[in-house]
């Protein structure tokens, strides 16, 4: 397996603002569309701002707002994407060197979020954040 790595960093910060076209297209190759055999998600898009909006405001899943559908709904689809391997996959995506710009945007809420996976996925999730340089997705500071 081909290993890529960035240098250490921490991602700025940046406030949470609704999906952009290029964003979501950026996300689409990586986000499961469908909940099962042949039935489409209709409204993944918005699923992922919410999950993006909890991540960014670190906030528990029953705070989501309405506007997102049912908190439960959106949980338990943060929960697939979880147990699917998104979280890994979109780290390992950050730290290519051709990783689209529009994915890089996303980065903040992107390891946001793993931090939350971690909790279902485990610690080698947080493992593979450091070895990638993606430091943000880890809660202490640092050695580096």
């Amino acid at each position: 397996m081909h290993s890529h790595r960035r240098r250490p960093h921490r991602t700025p910060a940046r406030r949470w603002q609704p999906l952009t076209d290029a964003e979501w297209d950026a996300l689409l190759p990586f986000a499961l569309v469908r909940e099962g055999p042949g039935r489409p998600l209709r409204d993944a898009r918005r699923r992922m701002d919410a999950i993006f909006w909890t991540a960014a405001a670190a906030c528990p899943w029953r705070e989501v707002p309405p506007r997102f559908g049912k908190a439960d709904t959106v949980s338990r689809h943060f929960r697939r994407l979880c147990h699917a391997g998104l979280w890994e996959r979109l780290l390992k995506a950050l730290a290519l060197p051709d990783a689209p710009s529009a994915l890089l945007a996303l980065e903040h809420w992107i390891v946001s979020a793993c931090r939350r996976a971690a909790r279902l996925r485990g610690l080698g999730l947080l493992g593979l954040a450091k070895r990638l340089g993606l430091l943000s997705a880890l809660r202490a500071p640092s050695l580096y």
